[in-house]
C-alpha cells in the first residue's frame, strides 16, 4: 500500500473515532408535534440521544494509531 494512502487512511480513522466519541455524549433535539385543534398546533422539543457507546470510537482512533504508526515505520526503514 502506499505510503501516503497509508498516512491518509490513519488520519481519518483517527477523525472518525473522535467524532463518534464526541456524538456519543450529545443529543440532538427535534420538534414533535403534541397536539393539533383546526387551526392550533402545539409543538415541543424532544431530545434524541444517540446510542452508541464511546468505546467505538477508542477502538476506532487506536485502529487509525495503529495504521499511522505502521506508516511512519515504513519510511523510517532504510
Amino acid at each position: 500500500m502506499n505510503n501516503h494512502i497509508t498516512k491518509v487512511l490513519g488520519v481519518s480513522f483517527l477523525v472518525i473515532g473522535l467524532g463518534l466519541c464526541i456524538l456519543s455524549f450529545s443529543s440532538l433535539m427535534a420538534n414533535k408535534q403534541s397536539l393539533e385543534l383546526s387551526n392550533i398546533s402545539i409543538e415541543n422539543l424532544k431530545p434524541h440521544h444517540l446510542n452508541w457507546s464511546p468505546m467505538i470510537g477508542l477502538v476506532i482512533i487506536g485502529i487509525g494509531c495503529i495504521v499511522l504508526w505502521q506508516s511512519y515505520k515504513k519510511t523510517n526503514r532504510v
